[in-house]
């Protein structure tokens, strides 16, 4: 009898345990994607006529860098915080389930108007605001988050979710840390970026992208001492596309990495052949690196190995970085730039002025060209404020023995100013619009010595 007992023990622990396997996450303890489904089928099945349902989904922002910093112990220990706190932030309001690595969910049941749902997502920002102590060191965490509503957002559970992650992921593009309600041109916008990914993919398969080049001269004479590479894809049916409409989806699906490989041996194939022809100052071509790259398996075992593949001197080859890049002082982004530096290229900071605020880094990671932003540029000789700006970068970039590089330059009068600021090299429409391969040839052909200072002023490209 004593053994019967105990095998009935033993089943009864069994199926609580599988039940609780199926039904809750092992870290947080709280009910996981399956039983959140139930949960709001219930739910909604359960919602009066004059109710609505609430379905807020939470990402935290730049969660892997907790782990990436203090390790993955107390990223659990955060993970299994912030569900406490947002389970205490409801009072009993609702449920609060966790969807897997940095994502969590809350619903809100019985709500008469949106205003209800606004209090609840004020108590969770308010709930997460406060400094997490991780082994007694502080933490502050931002997070995103993505609404929808039933029965007016969707009458499945299935749309609910779809459309509460379309308004999460408006919310990271418009730069994290706020909460975005949905609307139907989300759903729109997300059709089209999956249409985007899935012609990527074929494209990167198919070869459809391809190099422009925007001359880099020296601001004295006009000569032209380099180049910057800048992407653009020829898109089968669409015809030639800037990257503002393909870079982004690139970046979010990791397609940018074989892109990018793909960019620098172009640009080191054409540095080969265009230095082969010159007598003079050797030709530097600049490629654009994405932040990605650099979480990609072997940025620096690429760049050398296409280097060698192309027989491509180090010093003909510059990378370009944005400051945001080096927002977190990261030791695994500083080792590879110091890799990279060590193989003989240059690394230059695209956009600088604009992004990170504090200048340290300048002098701690290997950094040898500022660009300077276009922004400092346009108002030059029309606002005072854009001169004491732009010639304060110039004599920073030189104190630091780095070369300055001035951007967006369209007007003799923009160019006379930075002439006067000392700066030595500039890029922009009055020298020379991105161009094909082959144009880009042909002007180093017609202009190997003379000036190009003439004033033509064009619109911005959209992606120079």
């Amino acid at each position: 009898m004593l053994g019967v007992t105990q095998d009935v023990s033993a089943h009864k622990r069994l199926l609580r345990q599988t039940h609780e396997l199926e039904n809750y996450d092992s870290l947080t303890r709280l009910p996981n994607r399956a039983f959140l489904y139930r949960w709001l089928t219930a739910t909604t099945e359960r919602a009066q006529e004059e109710d609505s349902v609430g379905l807020i989904i939470i990402d935290l922002d730049h969660f892997q860098r907790i782990n990436d910093s203090l390790g993955h112990r107390r990223g659990d220990q955060l993970l299994s915080e912030v569900a406490n706190r947002l389970k205490t932030s409801l009072h009993d309001r609702g449920l609060v389930a966790r969807l897997g690595a940095d994502e969590f969910a809350v619903v809100i049941s019985d709500m008469r108007s949106p205003a209800d749902l606004q209090a609840v997502s004020e108590g969770i920002k308010t709930a997460l605001s406060e400094p997490f102590f991780l082994d007694k060191t502080p933490v502050m965490v931002n997070f995103s988050a993505g609404v929808s509503l039933y029965p007016s957002d969707g009458q499945l559970v299935e749309e609910l979710v779809t459309h509460a992650d379309a308004a999460l992921n408006h919310a990271k593009s418009l730069g994290r840390n706020n909460i975005q309600f949905y609307a139907r041109r989300l759903t729109e916008k997300a059709q089209e970026r999956l249409q985007v990914a899935t012609d990527l993919r074929q494209g990167v398969g198919r070869d459809e992208f391809v190099l422009f080049y925007q001359p880099k001269v020296r601001l004295e004479d006009g000569a032209i001492i380099g180049t910057e590479a800048l992407m653009r894809w020829r898109h089968p049916s669409k015809g030639l596309m800037a990257p503002d409409r393909f870079i982004g989806v690139a970046e979010e699906t990791g397609l940018i990495i074989p892109m990018g490989a793909a960019a620098l041996r172009m640009a080191c194939a054409n540095a080969v052949r265009w230095n082969c022809l010159r007598h003079d100052t050797p030709l530097k071509v600049a490629v654009n690196l994405s932040p990605r790259q650099f979480q990609g398996e072997n940025l620096v075992g690429t760049v050398k190995a296409l280097l060698a593949e192309s027989g491509c001197q180090p010093q003909w080859i510059e990378l370009e970085i944005t400051e945001g890049l080096l927002l977190d002082d990261s030791p695994l982004i500083l080792a590879q730039l110091n890799e990279l530096h060590d193989l003989g290229v240059t690394i230059a900071i695209d956009d600088f002025g604009t992004g990170y605020s504090a200048l340290s880094y300048l002098t701690r990671f290997p950094i040898d060209t500022l660009k300077v932003d276009r922004s400092f540029v346009r108002d030059l000789g029309h606002k005072a404020q854009s001169a004491v700006l732009a010639k304060a970068i110039v004599a920073l970039g030189q104190s630091l023995q780095m070369e300055v590089v001035a951007e967006g330059v369209e007007t003799a009068t923009q160019r006379d100013h930075l002439l006067a600021f000392s700066c030595k090299l500039a890029q922009g429409y009055m020298y020379g619009k991105p161009m094909p391969e082959d144009e880009f040839t042909a002007l180093l052909a017609r202009h190997a010595q003379p000036s190009l200072q003439k004033e033509h002023p064009h619109e911005e490209d959209i992606a120079g």
